[in-house]
């Protein structure tokens, strides 16, 4: 399990038992870890592995503001 699992899992354990302080603590602890991967991945030379990395790095980033936001 990468990190990025772990915390998909936190955050429904989380939301299950309604601790939302806890939701939104690891969403941004999710968030945090996700820009600073793409900021990462931008450094790097534009194989296509790390352009893969960086479209899924992406499209995460948008999910958790949308979850986020809700």
């Amino acid at each position: 399990m990468d990190a990025w699992e772990a915390y998909e899992q936190q955050i429904a354990f989380f939301e299950q038992r309604g601790e939302w302080d806890l939701v939104k603590f690891r969403y941004r602890g999710y968030l945090e870890n996700a820009v600073v991967n793409e900021a990462d991945a931008r450094q790097a030379l534009d194989s296509p592995e790390v352009l893969a990395a960086r479209k899924r790095i992406h499209a995460t980033i948008k999910s958790l503001l949308k979850r986020m936001s809700r």
